[in-house]
């Protein structure tokens, strides 16, 4: 529960809010989460099968309809999300939210709603989302 990271002060709040029994059972769900994807993600052996990962999740996400103003929003912040890990050789980039919400043409205030309901959807499982195992 480091204070100076976000996760750390965020459980820190919990802890004050509703006890520590309530700031662990945060943790272990976050946790057990982050053990999930782990578990279902695939591992990536050379920058050649990145560049054909990413080229197969830009092929879904193009050809996947994306109705309402929403949904476009969201489908621009993947493509800047594609477009720096397609510059970085791989899925991991560290481009910030100035960055990513100039590339995806929104302002710096909606992107965050955007990767929530991106993170959202990611846990429904949409039709976008894709099995590259």
């Amino acid at each position: 529960m480091h204070p100076d990271h976000e996760g750390g002060r965020h459980t820190g709040n919990i802890a004050l809010r509703s006890g520590q029994a309530r700031a662990l059972d945060y943790i272990h769900r976050v946790w057990a989460s982050a053990v999930q994807t782990v578990g279902t993600s695939i591992s990536l052996g050379s920058r050649d099968h990145a560049y054909e990962v990413l080229a197969a999740l830009r092929d879904r996400i193009e050809t996947t309809p994306w109705r309402g103003e929403r949904a476009r929003t969201a489908l621009r912040v993947l493509r800047a999300h594609l477009t720096f890990a397609e510059t970085a050789g791989g899925p991991l980039h560290h481009a910030g939210e100035r960055q990513t919400a100039e590339v995806a043409g929104i302002s710096r205030t909606t992107l965050p709603a955007q990767v929530h309901n991106l993170s959202l959807a990611g846990r429904r499982k949409p039709s976008w989302s894709t099995d590259m195992a």
